[in-house]
């Protein structure tokens, strides 16, 4: 597979620029009464514009 087609091994917690975690490492946001997240990646780089 190319790049040009996407890389499987880049993707999960291989993919760069990302720190993965687990669900049961991550306390729930709540965004709104009784609706709740967990954010499960976020990015360590900052975003080219």
């Amino acid at each position: 597979m190319t790049a040009a087609h996407g890389d499987p091994a880049q993707c999960g917690p291989n993919a760069p620029g990302y720190a993965w975690r687990s669900a049961a490492d991550v306390d729930p946001i709540e965004l709104f009464p009784g609706v709740t997240i967990q954010p499960l990646w976020e990015a360590t780089m900052a975003r080219k514009r």
